[in-house]
């Protein structure tokens, strides 16, 4: 038996839309489907965009609840795209490789008076950078560097006594990864406090004449490793190194070719 097809309807949209809501009855609108409307039209599916901007509006029209939130969920995955990024661009240990390149392997501090002037005690120390530790501090855009140094310290008092010893010395710098509006990255660092830097010295088998004679070598050398630091951050190396142009990436990228596969 041949099916007869339902000639095409001239309508406007109101009259579409009683016609498929009489057709559909009790039927739960937001399980109502392109096709459908396009039966009780007598339209091809194409046809059913003369009356309907999308099915979502069908359902709407037909009663179903708005749906809500097409600016938030835009929002939200514009914070989310925002976050992911600038974790992939500037993560731990991308933050990590920068700080190691522009502090080096070794530091070094002096010669330094230390002790009072009647000692005529110098001091000086070569530190040697070890394994910076890079931690997230509180979402992808902050994060607390920590510079270990071991310090070799010698100590010449007078013309005739020399003597050698050791201390470690822990710099925390705080980092802020700020987005600009022409696709750079700025890496903001916060500089510690003298307090903040951490040294320990190794007087083993030092005298307590000697101790006296070297005293204060501890805050010394937190302030001389915060001049370096100081220095290192604040050199056009170390600003050049804190700023990251994403946007010569891209451009780099489509030159050649590396973005299309």
């Amino acid at each position: 038996m041949a099916v007869q097809r339902t000639r095409p309807l001239k309508r406007d949209r109101s009259a579409a839309v009683e016609a498929v809501r009489a057709r559909l009855g009790a039927r739960d609108p937001a399980t109502v489907r392109m096709r459908d409307v396009a039966r009780v039209l007598g339209v091809p599916v194409t046809g059913v965009y003369k009356y309907f901007d999308s099915i979502d509006d069908v359902r709407t029209a037909l009663g179903a609840p708005v749906r809500v939130a097409p600016l938030a969920s835009k929002v939200d995955a514009a914070q989310a795209f925002s976050e992911t990024f600038i974790a992939r661009a500037a993560g731990p240990e991308h933050i990590k490789q920068v700080v190691a390149e522009l502090l080096g392997d070794t530091l070094e501090i002096g010669p330094m008076p230390v002790g009072p002037k009647s000692a005529r005690a110098v001091a000086s120390a070569i530190g040697k950078i070890g394994d910076i530790d890079v931690r997230r501090t509180g979402g992808p855009s902050s994060m607390m560097v920590t510079v270990p140094v071991a310090v070799d310290v010698d100590v010449r008092v007078g013309r005739n006594y020399r003597r050698k010893f050791s201390a470690t010395v822990s710099m925390p710098v705080k980092v802020d990864i700020a987005p600009t509006a022409n696709l750079q990255l700025k890496v903001e660092t916060k500089k510690p406090r003298r307090t903040d830097i951490a040294v320990s010295v190794d007087v083993y088998g030092l005298s307590l004449k000697l101790m006296r004679r070297i005293g204060r070598v501890d805050e010394l050398l937190r302030t001389h490793s915060l001049d370096y630091l100081d220095k290192v951050l604040n050199s056009p190396e170390g600003r050049a190194a804190t700023t990251i142009d994403l946007g010569r990436v891209i451009d780099e990228a489509w030159k050649r070719g590396l973005v299309l596969p």
